[in-house]
This record gives structure tokens, C-alpha cells and sequence, in this order.
């Protein structure tokens, strides 16, 4: 149990690190509006929103507690594809590539890959090809 615990844990603190990349950034130095924008935007997350959110999660959690580390290992995948590195909410990562992992010659996929079935799997699977 205690492996799975610190496994559980590396996931937190990897899905945390993610959201603090993409809502509080790196901290900021100088005296304009936009910086104490960006100050208090910081303290809001780090003081309000990020200890919310993990008593939130705990208390849900207390009931499946060998959850954990898939419920992180899922949120993490979520913030990672659907937003950003500025912070913006799209399709960031499609996985794509993963999905079509195979070597393209002069813009052609090669026999043996999925995007060789037909032209419109070429687009949607690979888009290089």
C-alpha cells in the first residue's frame, strides 16, 4: 500500500505542478497594474483555489481511496491536452502522433501504417502524411 501511496503521490503533485504552470505561471517581478494583476491573480490560486481543490478531492476521494492515482493520472492528462501552455483552453494534444507512429517518405506513408488504408485516415490519424 505504501508504494501505490508515494505513486499516488508523484501524481498529485504532477497534476498540481501542471495547473500552477498553467494558472499561476512564473513569478513576476516590477511595479506596474499588469504585475500586481498577476500578484493577485497567483495569491488567489496558491491561497484560495489550489487548497480548495485538494480538501475538495480528499474528502471525494475518502470513500475509493486506492482511486488516487488514476483520478490524478486523469486530471493530469486532462489539463494536459485541453489547455495550453499560455493557458488556453483547446484541443492542445491530440496524440496523434502516438496514434500514427510510423516513418513518412517524400510526404507518403509507408505501407505497413495505418494511414496507408486510405487518404481520409491519412488526415485524421496522421496529418503529416
Amino acid at each position: 500500500m505504501k508504494q501505490t501511496d508515494t505513486r499516488a503521490d508523484k501524481s498529485a503533485e504532477r497534476f498540481f505542478g501542471a495547473l500552477r504552470d498553467v494558472f499561476v505561471g512564473a513569478p513576476v517581478e516590477g511595479q506596474s497594474g499588469f504585475i500586481n494583476l498577476m500578484r493577485i491573480k497567483s495569491r488567489y490560486y496558491e491561497k484560495g483555489v489550489f487548497p480548495r481543490l485538494k480538501t475538495d478531492i480528499e474528502k471525494a476521494l475518502k470513500p475509493f481511496p486506492g482511486f488516487k492515482q488514476e483520478l490524478f493520472d486523469k486530471l493530469y492528462d486532462f489539463f494536459h491536452r485541453y489547455f495550453s501552455p499560455s493557458g488556453l483552453v483547446y484541443f492542445h494534444d491530440s496524440g496523434r502522433e502516438a496514434a500514427c507512429n510510423h516513418a513518412c517518405t517524400d510526404g507518403r506513408p509507408s505501407p505497413d501504417s495505418p494511414c496507408s488504408k486510405s487518404e481520409a485516415a491519412s488526415q485524421v490519424l496522421c496529418g503529416l502524411c
